[in-house]
């Protein structure tokens, strides 16, 4: 049956010498969640042609994919999962309701630009996105928070990401004392 799978589809695309990953995990049936707005002055700063331009870039990067279905009911779903993501790397998310794109960002170790440009939420996010922030993958579990300066969504945003049963996750507030343990190691 269709519902019991979760698609995920991993975009590679080279760009000036950095191997950039995107990925797409498709739900099966629409979560409900609370759509946010982008919350600064980046907001009026944003022309249109401007957010054109980046939406265009970004489907660029997602023209060649390799598809995964993976069973959600499936005791080793997790890992199966996993094997796509490169543990040691750092990730921008944006959860919408009908998906979860997660996009390498530019870490200590990794100084790149090009990542850095292209994981940025106003490019991740349309307007129907619950919530956004970023993501590292600690003891084969998802940490996500909620640092994303444009929409700077609540804790209770990703609330939303609890609806994803099939994940192995753990939600934590950019505030909380223990955030550099996962997002600082």
């Amino acid at each position: 049956m269709v519902k019991d799978y979760i698609k995920v589809d991993k975009y590679k695309k080279q760009i000036l010498g950095k191997t950039i990953y995107i990925y797409n995990i498709h739900f099966n049936e629409p979560i409900k969640c609370n759509p946010i707005t982008i919350k600064n002055y980046f907001k009026s700063r944003v022309k249109t042609h401007f957010k054109k331009t980046l939406k265009s870039v970004l489907k660029y990067l997602m023209k060649d994919k390799i598809s995964t279905q993976i069973y959600k009911k499936d005791k080793k779903f997790m890992t199966e999962l996993l094997k796509l993501f490169n543990p040691a790397e750092k990730y921008t998310y944006c959860l919408n309701k009908n998906n979860l794109i997660i996009v390498e960002t530019k870490t200590i170790n990794n100084k790149s630009i090009i990542k850095d440009l292209l994981s940025k939420h106003v490019l991740l996010c349309d307007k129907g996105a619950c919530a956004s922030g970023e993501m590292v993958i600690y003891k084969n579990k998802f940490i996500f928070d909620n640092s994303s300066g444009t929409y700077k969504p609540s804790i209770e945003n990703l609330q939303h990401l609890k609806k994803l049963s099939f994940l192995n996750l753990k939600i934590i507030d950019l505030n909380d004392k223990n955030h550099l343990k996962y997002f600082n190691p």
